[in-house]
């Protein structure tokens, strides 16, 4: 059986907030070094941003993957996500489509046995914190709830009854229904027009 060639393929990735080390030459050196035959650029604010170059990216691993042994290179795994559960995610649906991922400063390198035994082990304790975060929320709440507090929009809508009962009194000023529910008059009469509620005499 004909052994497949292995392709390096770099992807650099900046932001605004990024320090001098984390420049797009450093990254290029340092995956240029590596063997990358190919690397991909982009500028990022990390926020709202569309990333054109990471969609070139892998439509290009994705394509050299029908024939090739295909590693997805970048200096830090942050230059994939930021957030460790998407990195996760990210790194599963490469690991699908037979492309491998190595992070140059760190231990991620899926392209072998033990760096996808180490990877699979990090992201059990990712879905683990995550799990237990979504459980301490959840706690959390019933606890609030069985205390009487309110929550968000339940706190809001409670809010917003109590001031569409005083404003129907219209003994109760504008101004002591604001003061007494410590909004401002003008949002008194947004929750009244929102609720279709008038002050007139039938």
């Amino acid at each position: 059986m004909e052994q497949k060639q292995t392709i390096k393929i770099g992807y650099g990735r900046v932001f605004t907030t990024d320090k001098q080390d984390a420049s797009l030459e450093n990254q290029r050196d340092l995956l240029k070094k590596y063997g990358c035959e190919k690397i991909f650029f982009e500028k990022s604010s990390g926020r709202n941003d569309d990333r054109k170059e990471f969609k070139k990216c892998i439509k290009r691993c994705k394509s050299l993957a029908k024939t090739n042994k295909v590693i997805l290179v970048v200096v830090k795994s942050d230059r994939l996500s930021r957030k460790f559960s998407t990195l996760v995610n990210t790194v599963n649906e490469l690991n699908e489509d037979n492309i491998a991922f190595k992070s140059l400063t760190e231990s991620f390198d899926t392209s072998t046995i033990e760096g996808k035994l180490m990877f699979n082990i990090l992201s059990s304790f990712a879905e683990y914190e995550v799990s237990q975060t979504r459980e301490r929320i959840k706690m959390g709440m019933a606890k609030a709830k069985k205390d009487g507090k309110l929550i968000g929009k339940q706190r809001n809508m409670e809010r917003e009854n109590k001031v569409i009962s005083m404003y129907k009194n219209r003994s109760n000023t504008i101004e002591f229904i604001a003061k007494s529910n410590n909004i401002t008059t003008r949002t008194v009469y947004n929750i009244a027009k929102r609720h279709h509620v008038s002050r007139k005499a039938d």
